[in-house]
């Protein structure tokens, strides 16, 4: 029992200090602001024998021109995809897309039901407590790596935010 308790209080301590202020950007050369921003990074823990995971995420873009997500790779899958949904005749169906547009000034959501970024072929399960390391590619920000924790099998989203940059 006390072992149970000790393993929750560190998963909670652990989502706790890291959902708000994991966040990450790219710096423009010309000015070393933040223009495109990672924030509340998540996914689920996979149960079983579940080979792909779905990675969640907010995008800001505080740059004054548009920008576009076109990538990302992992050493935890064998590759990482973007994805969408849509909707035929009635049903819902997941599909690989090229990009996600992340306006000038404005923001983009990967979460449940729409944009996320697929992990497939996972090298191993996906434990809750565990954190992920992706690399974000963007077409014009480049690269920003960002730590995923690894919340539990029926996770809804992350823990409300802290202020992502301090």
């Amino acid at each position: 029992m006390a072992r149970s308790l000790l393993w929750a209080g560190t998963v909670a301590a652990f989502v706790a200090a890291t959902s708000g202020v994991w966040a990450h950007h790219a710096d423009d050369p010309a000015t070393g602001h933040a223009t495109v921003t990672v924030s509340a990074p998540w996914t689920r823990a996979t149960p079983g024998a579940a080979g792909n995971a779905a990675v969640y995420c907010e995008l800001a873009n505080a740059g004054a021109a548009a920008d576009r997500l076109i990538g990302a790779e992992t050493d935890a899958a064998a590759r990482a995809e973007l994805h969408g949904h849509t909707v035929q005749d009635g049903v819902m169906r997941m599909n690989k897309v090229d990009a996600i547009a992340v306006p000038a000034g404005g923001r983009a959501a990967l979460a449940p039901g729409g944009f996320h970024l697929m992990l497939i072929g996972l090298k191993a399960p996906l434990e809750e407590g565990d954190a992920v390391a992706v690399t974000l590619r963007f077409e014009t920000a480049g690269a920003i790596a960002i730590m995923v924790p690894v919340l539990g099998v029926g996770a809804l989203g992350p823990p409300p935010a802290h202020p992502a940059n301090h």
